[in-house]
């Protein structure tokens, strides 16, 4: 599976152009707006960088609201031991 991934990332990175019965697409949290997916998977990483705001981040929690609706199904987020504030609450909830 972890092969077949790679495979669908690369492909969709370089920009094949070959239908496909369920496209993968890979982008960043700015992309994800005005897109929609059954399925979405959002991964952080722990050097991720929000630009300079503080609490309560009104110009990322607007992103993240927008990045978290993306899915008409199901949303998967994977996040780092060490996260970012932004996420602490979304985190927290869903613990």
């Amino acid at each position: 599976m972890a092969e077949e991934l790679r495979r669908a990332r690369d492909e969709t990175l370089v920009g094949d152009t070959r239908p496909r019965p369920r496209p993968v697409q890979v982008m960043n949290l700015h992309q994800t707006k005005g897109r929609e997916a059954d399925t979405t998977i959002l991964l952080l990483a722990d050097d991720e960088y929000y630009g300079p705001e503080g609490e309560p981040f009104p110009h990322g929690s607007r992103l993240l609201y927008v990045v978290m609706t993306r899915a008409r199904r199901t949303a998967h987020l994977i996040v780092p031991d060490r996260s970012h504030a932004l996420w602490a609450p979304l985190i927290a909830a869903m613990e």
